[in-house]
């Protein structure tokens, strides 16, 4: 599948020398465009547009790019870079995120803000990351382990299991960690609050949806789905800040970090020290918020992508399993260290990546200057958190195909896995398979 890559272009410059369809006067093409149909129909426009073209939505230009030889090149271009890494205005954050305060939704790409906010993420993300490994994965073989059991209890029911729900609720366990050291406890009231806050926000961060409402931000308040997600926004929010802000501060002790959360209130100390504060408290929040929507959202779209590909493929699921059961012995855990001994798993995660790319809908970009067109790229906006995100796939994948056979329910035929189908797909912010049962089975060591 091709990837498109957006840039928000301010409507009151031109965009030099791209083509691109005519729309009605005021709301451009933004009627005809939704969460579902954006990807069939900028596809069909970059058939007959080409790698680049406009397409106006409610007043804004937004550029798409589908090459990602444009997407590299123009983004690193130093004559260009420092205009071309910048973030557009948003809905969701700039009235979901205190105007845009986050390292993902800043929108000076280049500014000191964004540049001080990147360096203490990337700081607290290798707290988890490959300087602190070990920690990491001690951390989290507990989560495996009760996921596990859980997948245990649906075998001896007989029942099939939904694995996308279970991957989702271990995930929300796993970024918690990453947060805080701790897990959500089963049956806590707020258990659910983290896909909450990832539903909604999701929902808003839709590219069509968002233009509408940036144009009429007022419907948020009106009767109907707006405001049902908005209210939900809101109140998941409402209990990310109690639990990761609030009562983590409270029980913070300088200079002993137990994850990403301490990492930020050492820095922010710090800096009321020095008395140059870029972490405001509303920043320190607006990035626990998008620790919280990264960490689950790509996560669990590729490994939900991954075993419904490896239903498809059972003899793939053999090959690997012999593999990854000839690293380690049994009752002992797979480590991150384990990958390079494992070459089909790196073909396993990349071949997914590239039949079902996660994030085929990038988040737009912004361009301060007009500039001939010439090729894009990644830049300033590249994912911090890329040694993280691997290693859990690593560790979730290795163990479960160790451990398991995953085998098409009994009485459902699989849905098609080519994702020019896109009707048997979810496409808001990322490409995942819909909702999908299977049955698992205990796996013979060999």
């Amino acid at each position: 599948m091709k990837a498109t890559y957006w840039i928000f272009k301010r409507s009151n410059y031109s965009v030099k020398k791209a083509p691109g369809p005519k729309g009605l006067p005021i709301v451009g093409k933004g009627l005809e465009f939704n969460s579902q149909n954006l990807l069939k129909k900028l596809n069909e426009l970059a058939n007959e547009y080409g790698d680049f073209f406009v397409v106006n939505m409610f007043g804004i230009d937004y550029l798409i790019l589908n090459s990602e030889k444009v997407m590299r090149e123009v983004i690193m271009d130093k004559h260009l870079k420092a205009f071309t890494n910048d973030r557009g205005p948003t809905f969701c954050g700039e009235y979901g995120h205190y105007g845009s305060q986050g390292t993902a939704f800043y929108k000076e790409g280049y500014s000191h803000v964004h540049n001080t906010m990147r360096k203490y993420m990337v700081k607290g993300l290798h707290f988890y990351g490959e300087d602190g490994i070990d920690m990491f994965e001690n951390k989290i073989f507990s989560e495996l382990g009760n996921l596990n059991e859980k997948m245990e209890k649906i075998r001896m029911r007989g029942d099939e299991a939904d694995m996308m729900a279970l991957l989702q609720r271990s995930l929300s366990n796993v970024v918690s960690i990453a947060l805080s050291g701790e897990v959500i406890p089963e049956g806590d009231e707020d258990e659910d609050m983290f896909w909450n806050f990832v539903d909604s926000n999701i929902y808003f961060m839709d590219n069509a949806r968002s233009a509408v409402l940036m144009f009429l931000p007022l419907l948020r308040f009106l009767p109907g789905t707006y405001k049902r997600n908005w209210q939900r926004l809101n109140d998941s929010k409402a209990k990310l800040i109690k639990h990761y802000f609030v009562a983590q501060k409270k029980t913070h002790i300088p200079g002993k970090p137990r994850g990403i959360c301490d990492v930020l209130f050492d820095a922010q100390e710090e800096e009321k020290a020095k008395g140059d504060v870029v972490l405001t408290d509303e920043r320190v929040i607006c990035n626990i918020m998008e620790t919280v929507i990264a960490g689950i959202t790509t996560t669990w779209s590729i490994l939900s992508s991954t075993i419904f590909l490896l239903l498809h493929h059972p003899e793939f699921q053999d090959r690997l399993a012999k593999a990854l059961q000839a690293i380690t012995k049994q009752g002992e855990a797979v480590r991150s260290g384990d990958k390079a001994k494992s070459p089909l798993m790196e073909a396993l995660e990349l071949e997914t990546h590239r039949l079902l790319l996660v994030t085929p809908m990038l988040l737009t970009r912004v361009s301060r200057k007009d500039v001939d067109w010439m090729p894009f790229g990644i830049g300033k906006r590249a994912c911090l958190a890329e040694p993280f995100a691997r290693a859990r796939y690593f560790l979730y994948v290795a163990t479960l195909l160790r451990n398991w056979s995953f085998c098409p329910p009994k009485d459902q035929p699989l849905r098609d896995y080519d994702p020019r189908h896109l009707e048997n797909f979810d496409i808001e912010l990322t490409l995942r398979p819909k909702p999908y049962l299977c049955r698992i089975e205990k796996r013979e060591w060999n």
